[in-house]
């Protein structure tokens, strides 16, 4: 008995091994998918068979098996703790089984006709690109849903956690009860004749090409609604957070209002309006081609497209940048209300002025196609008593617009120290124009210069572009040169001119190298020299750019001080610009958004000029094509000393006098996301202001600015400049001394440390020859009277026991 027990236990052994050695193998059929698996994992297969207890079998969590020329996935299963399965553009039919803690499956692009029951662990499903008819049962913690691109006709219920759903490109007649969840949805090209509910904070919808007859009422979260090609024929309110509205071929009849988005887009092309609501005045680009309007409304001033060609307009009703070069608008008179033969409609009308500046070509004072538009001009509008009204420039071709109320307005293009003259009589440097309720436009108020008698080179501007932190690279952009170009660089205004640019970089940075497209300078320490055989052939905008590193040992708030001279001076009629000095800090980190002010500390009753640079990059994933900027600027600053002098893009600014704010457009700006260029993807906006008079000690001028593009509203942070009485002045040598006013008129003041008893003062112009000069002392200052014949540069140099102060300023 016990020898059979012993037999009986024995076979029972075998018979278990036998059955475990079985288990152990898997055949696998589609020889495609065993090539695979033997590439991949060669230690877990046997020819057509795999070990399922395989540690590299068992062990994988990340599959890419697409593109294979697979037609079964059979055996996949076994692969007990995969999240991610990537198997889209193969030749199966039906997929197989799967392992069932899957996260992730992207089956696209195949020849799908049936899936299998999903594992109930499943968060995203690519299916899209199939035969697929119907789904299986979604899993309750699905999270992203893309079954476009097949033969659906009906869905099944959704999860409650359901986040994005792309059904497009099916046979769909209806939509199930959407989740509360759900934030994307894309059903366009269906046969859905209606919409369910909309979840309340839905951001994107497309529900194109289909059969709808209307929409649902819009969630105030929704950012971007498609809906062309419908037979929608109102549109519901629509949320002031939408950016993009494309509601063309449709057959709308009457639109209740538009959103108040900056830079929204909407297009309402090919349907059957007679009218428009209002336009908001952050609106960006309008479409309302081929529709039955007869009066457009008050375009905003920032619109930067425009497209009304196929409609029943008349005239327009005031003149923005988006219509110059606009073929469609070339014909069309501004309204009026007397003249009903060009307004019949009777459309109402903004106030406004328009014309051009531009170079007068043949100098005939004869406003022709050949002359020149000049960009970034600057225009000053007063009230009939002097009175600053409005600070403006010209756009890319030369084009301005101002909007006014009722009264008198005077137009002054600035010439003062520009390198342009205004040649005409009509109408000169400036004209008034009156504006009344029946006369509310004028139109043809152009401006034709030429260049000024003699030549200004010198510097625009310094901005430093790029991460200004501790071991990285940034760029110092520089414009310099013939600073006519930044009207125009056909202008040239400074043709055959030759002379020397040198730059002085004093911080904690070392020299790269010149960006690519600018000019290598001749380096000796920290100078930086440009030999220039005609500044006629110098692009001021890219030849010099320097890149620098900052060095890893660089503490926060370190200075990097650039100083620019350029030469000639003999023959220039604006010498003052001939010398620049900037300083910029070292940052911890760059933010995308961020303003700074140069100087930062001033003394009391600081009277020159304070820099602000805004700096902007583009973090997402997207090029941007308009970008907007609002600043609204402090109470202490001379609004009448304002100037734009370095930007990255082209721009139009306006600057109201009343609310002090500053909006700065650049449209088509086309901004590089930063994953695809990192230098291109950044941008600025550079401008130069003096603060008011008899600012005294702990006065703080704060300015921060806004600035929008796409969706992003960002506000940087506040730039401070502080007017302190404890700040050493000009303490550029061995001990403190201030010289000023710089520029100066011929009389130069310094003010020396009370203990310097023994001292030499020298005064040389910029060819090295000593000037001299009539020496007085009044309360504690020396008065230097100059020869006021002398213009251009002066250096002050100061001795005093073998210690010496340097310091330079322009005399006018």
């Amino acid at each position: 008995m016990k020898q059979r027990l012993t037999e009986l236990l024995f076979c029972l052994f075998i018979l278990f091994n036998s059955t475990q050695s079985i288990a152990q193998n898997v055949t696998i059929p589609d020889a495609n998918f065993v090539s695979w698996l033997q590439s991949n994992y060669p230690a877990c297969m046997s020819g057509n068979q795999m070990d399922t207890t395989c540690i590299d079998i068992t062990s994988e969590q990340n599959i890419f098996v697409a593109f294979a020329s697979i037609g079964s996935l059979d055996g996949i299963r076994y692969f007990d703790n995969l999240e991610v399965l990537n198997c889209g553009n193969n030749n199966f039919s039906v997929l197989s089984t799967l392992p069932s803690g899957l996260l992730e499956l992207n089956c696209t692009n195949g020849a799908i006709n049936s899936l299998p029951a999903l594992p109930p662990s499943l968060k995203i499903l690519n299916c899209s690109g199939n035969n697929l008819t119907v789904l299986p049962t979604l899993p309750s913690d699905l999270e992203e849903l893309n079954c476009s691109d097949n033969s659906l006709v009906t869905l099944p219920n959704l999860p409650p956690n359901l986040v994005t759903l792309r059904c497009n490109n099916n046979s769909l007649n209806t939509l199930p009860i959407l989740p509360t969840s759900l934030d994307f949805l894309l059903c366009s090209y269906n046969q859905l004749i209606e919409l369910p509910e909309l979840p309340v904070q839905l951001g994107f919808l497309n529900c194109s090409n289909n059969q709808l007859n209307k929409l649902p009422l819009l969630p105030s979260s929704l950012t971007k609604l498609y809906c062309q090609v419908n037979l929608i024929d109102t549109l519901p309110a629509l949320p002031d957070t939408m950016f993009f509205v494309h509601a063309y071929e449709c057959q709308l009849v009457y639109i209740t209002s538009f959103p108040n988005e900056v830079n929204s887009t909407i297009d309402v092309s090919d349907n059957y309006l007679t009218e428009l609501p209002e336009l908001p005045s952050v609106l960006g680009t309008l479409k309302a081609n081929n529709n039955q309007i007869t009066c457009i409304p008050e375009l905003p001033n920032g619109l930067y497209g425009l497209q009304m060609a196929g409609n029943l307009i008349s005239c327009i009703p005031n003149h923005v940048s988006a219509i110059d070069n606009n073929p469609y608008f070339d014909t069309i008179p501004y309204c009026s209300f007397s003249n009903s033969a060009i307004n019949p409609y009777g459309c109402s009308l903004a106030k406004g002025v328009y014309g051009d500046v531009k170079f007068d070509v043949n100098n005939n004072c004869q406003f022709e196609e050949a002359d020149l538009g000049l960009r970034q001009m600057p225009i000053k509008i007063t009230g009939v008593l002097g009175d600053l009204e409005k600070l403006t420039n010209s756009g890319l071709y030369g084009g301005y617009n101002i909007y006014f109320t009722s009264g008198v307005h005077i137009l002054q293009l600035d010439t003062v120290n520009k390198p342009y003259r205004v040649n005409c009589l009509y109408p000169g440097v400036d004209t008034s124009v009156i504006l009344t309720v029946t006369d509310s436009i004028i139109d043809h108020i152009n401006f034709l210069v030429d260049c000024k008698p003699g030549y200004d080179v010198g510097v625009k501007s310094i901005s430093p572009i790029g991460a200004v932190a501790a071991g990285e690279e940034h760029v110092l952009s520089i414009q310099a040169g013939d600073l006519s170009d930044w009207y125009n660089e056909t202008l040239n205004c400074a043709d055959g001119i030759s002379g020397t640019i040198t730059i002085q970089v004093d911080g904690p940075v070392t020299y790269i190298g010149p960006e690519i497209g600018s000019i290598a300078p001749i380096v000796s320490g920290n100078l930086y020299s440009f030999a220039i055989s005609d500044f006629g052939l110098v692009d001021m905008f890219s030849d010099f750019k320097l890149i620098f590193e900052v060095g890893a040992g660089a503490q926060l708030r370190d200075s990097i001080c650039v100083n620019i001279m350029i030469d000639p001076i003999s023959g220039d009629h604006t010498p003052e610009n001939n010398d620049f000095d900037y300083c910029y800090e070292v940052y911890e980190y760059q933010n995308p958004i961020m303003k700074t002010a140069y100087p930062t500390r001033v003394w009391p009753d600081y009277q020159d000029w304070i820099t602000y640079t805004i700096q902007f990059q583009n973090t997402g994933n997207d090029t941007i094509n308009n970008i907007r900027i609002e600043d609204t600027l402090s109470s202490h600053l001379d609004l009448e000393t304002f100037e734009i002098i370095g930007y990255s893009h082209q721009f139009r600014y306006d600057l109201w006098i009343f609310d002090r704010k500053l909006s700065v457009y650049m449209p088509d700006a086309m901004l590089i996301d930063q994953a695809s260029n990192e230098m291109k993807s950044k941008g600025y906006i550079q401008y130069r202001i003096k603060p008011k008079s008899n600012l005294p000690s702990g006065t703080e001028i704060k300015n921060r600015a806004e600035v929008s593009f796409n969706t992003i509203n960002t506000t940087t942070n506040t730039a401070i400049t502080s007017f302190t009485g404890d700040l050493a002045v000009n303490q550029e040598g061995d001990f403190k001394v201030k010289v000023y006013p710089n520029p100066s008129q011929g009389t130069i003041y310094i003010d020396l440390d009370e203990n310097l008893t023994e001292f030499e003062v020298k005064l040389f112009d910029a060819t090295g020859r000593e000037i001299s000069y009539q020496l007085s002392v009044h309360g504690g200052s020396l008065i230097l009277d100059l020869n006021s014949a002398i213009k251009g540069l002066v250096f002050v140099h100061i001795e005093s026991h073998a210690k010496i102060f340097r310091s330079k300023l322009v005399l006018n």
